[in-house]
């Protein structure tokens, strides 16, 4: 069967929404089995393909576990520095 309408192109604005889902535990972003990205698919983002939607939420999941380890390694040398400076 072939869809009747192609899903709208990905956004900065779904990159926002998807990372404000990861943040608030919405999206797993540390188990993406086919099953659970068939599951938010279903729940999120019903216009999106399996095929095409997994290559996206694997990049931006990789991406945002990048960013959390950054920030939160950024956090801790503030407070080491702090500690060392008191």
């Amino acid at each position: 069967m072939a869809r009747k309408t192609k899903a709208p192109k990905w956004s900065s604005l779904h990159n926002e929404e998807l990372n404000a889902r990861f943040a608030s535990g919405e999206v797993p972003y540390q188990n993406l089995s086919p099953e659970v990205i068939r599951a938010v698919i279903a729940q999120f983002y019903p216009d999106r393909t399996y095929e095409s939607f997994s290559r996206i939420i694997r990049a931006k999941a990789k991406k945002y576990i990048m960013e959390e380890n950054l920030h939160n390694g950024r956090s801790k040398l503030i407070a080491c520095f702090k500690i060392s400076l008191n």
